[in-house]
């Protein structure tokens, strides 16, 4: 039997008109959820998978995702024991610096950006998706383990990693980006995006800016990325904004900004499922 976790901003009560109803099945390798996470996503969640071995190898090892998740989520559905003994298997890893590493390499895909408005959109969400990212991480090496944006963002400012100016920025670039992943298309300046890269510069140490690309460039950016890792899916997110597409391309396109599906197929089937 699946267990069913909701999590993230609408369980804290943080959530705006924009934000993820975020769900966590936790699943047996014999079980099917495909027609669950069907009726899921239909009534308007957010949805995360993942077998039970997987789950408990990643909480052991520290995984702040699981931390997020089996710490602060709550049961719909299912055992809360099995939730528990999760919980208990779960250790802080040694540090999460690989992890930040991590997600300053994945801002190399902003190197070579489309001049179009619609790239502005895909640049705000991964920007503030990298800097909310960074400031858990640093935040869980100090032994803190916050997810709520207001928390995260809160301690950033009594940790002297953040202004309060910061924060009213990052807020705003929060509704960009939710807005962006229900499918409008939101008036983002470049003075805004340049906002956003002087606090990343701040947060991640990074001397990378935003760069506008030319042709040549921006269609080769996801063959210079790691196969099937997600720094290329963003390349061909950031690849996407750069040409018109007939609505009829909208189901396909729409790939590329769910993540969670990506890494969980793999490349090959995503794009097998394309096809059809």
């Amino acid at each position: 039997m699946t267990t069913l976790i909701e999590f993230g901003s609408h369980h804290h009560g943080c959530h705006d008109t924009f934000s993820d109803r975020d769900i966590f099945i936790l699943y047996d390798k014999s079980e099917n959820i495909s027609h669950e996470k069907y009726q899921l996503e239909k009534s308007g969640y957010s949805v995360t998978s993942a077998i039970r071995s997987r789950t408990e190898y990643l909480s052991k090892i520290g995984s702040l995702f699981s931390r997020h998740v089996f710490f602060e989520g709550k049961v719909i559905s299912g055992s809360e024991q099995e939730v528990s003994n999760i919980r208990n298997l779960w250790s802080p890893a040694s540090d999460y610096n690989h992890e930040i590493e991590d997600n300053i390499q994945l801002l190399s895909v902003l190197e070579s950006v489309p001049s179009t408005k619609e790239s502005l959109a895909t640049v705000n969400d991964i920007l503030i998706c990298s800097l909310r990212n960074v400031l858990i991480r640093k935040l869980a090496n100090k032994g803190l383990y916050l997810f709520s944006w207001k928390d995260v963002l809160d301690e950033s400012v009594k940790q002297n990693m953040l202004n309060t100016t910061d924060v009213k920025i990052m807020y705003q670039a929060r509704r960009y980006k939710n807005a962006y992943r229900l499918e409008l298309l939101p008036a983002i300046s470049n003075s805004f995006i340049a906002l956003l890269e002087g606090i990343s510069r701040k947060v991640i140490d990074s001397r990378r800016l935003v760069k506008r690309g030319g042709h040549k460039q921006i269609i080769s950016s996801p063959e210079n990325q790691i196969e099937g890792s997600y720094s290329q899916l963003r390349a061909i997110e950031l690849l996407t904004s750069h040409y018109y597409f007939h609505y009829s391309m909208k189901k396909h396109l729409m790939l590329a900004k769910d993540p969670s599906y990506f890494c969980a197929v793999g490349p090959n089937k995503a794009l097998q499922r394309t096809s059809h």
